[in-house]
């Protein structure tokens, strides 16, 4: 049963095919071409019996055959006056196909370039005026934060620059590097240890002076 409507079925024929797929512009630069390609055989035909008629009328013209060589001269006129009409009409042709695959280039120029358009209007929707209010508006506010930190730290008797030295500490650490010792304040110490020196040196006056107030 298989065998009998595999017979009946359909074979692929491409150039069957491709017609069904032509458009009607498709059809309209065939049916030019084809045109084109039978007027300009027509052309070759008749140049070439023109030609003929221009050889036989010269040698009637050699054998004194006045009259023959004239009706040749007439009909060779008569294939120049359907040359040149023909080649007009070819010409025509020729400047049509011209013109539509001029306009065919202007309309795929307008497509690339609404494409390009419709690019840019779409990347332009993806960055507004409001995006741009709203993202600078969020570097401000981290800004601010930042300041109000920093401020903070400074209240707080922290330099900020011992901070990041604790945070680079850590980093090493945490990345496995060996610390030689516990991170310190080497700032604070020296400020430290001048105050008490101060200290000292303001107790050490005070009393010389109570004694000089005893002694007199």
């Amino acid at each position: 049963m298989g065998g009998i409507l595999s017979c009946f079925k359909p074979t692929y024929n491409p150039e069957e095919e491709k017609k069904q797929k032509m458009t009607d512009e498709d059809k309209a630069v065939l049916n030019l071409k084809k045109t084109n390609r039978t007027l300009l055989k027509q052309i070759e035909d008749m140049e070439k019996q023109a030609q003929q008629f221009w050889d036989k009328a010269k040698e009637e013209k050699k054998t004194k055959n006045d009259a023959k060589a004239l009706s040749l001269m007439k009909r060779r006129k008569l294939y120049v006056s359907y040359l040149d009409g023909a080649r007009g009409k070819q010409l025509m042709i020729e400047e049509t196909l011209q013109r539509i695959k001029s306009a065919k280039t202007d309309v795929n120029v307008m497509k690339a370039l609404q494409e390009g358009q419709d690019v840019i209007e779409d990347l332009r929707s993806k960055a507004t005026v409001d995006d741009f209010d709203r993202i600078l508006e969020q570097q401000k506010e981290t800004k601010e934060q930042e300041d109000e930190l920093r401020q903070m730290l400074a209240d707080a008797g922290i330099d900020e620059d011992d901070v990041l030295e604790d945070i680079e500490n850590l980093e090493a650490e945490i990345a496995g590097k060996e610390l030689d010792k516990v991170p310190v304040n080497k700032n604070k110490i020296k400020n430290k240890e001048e105050s008490e020196e101060e200290e000292d040196e303001e107790q050490e006056r005070k009393q010389k002076e109570k004694k000089k107030k005893v002694a007199a």
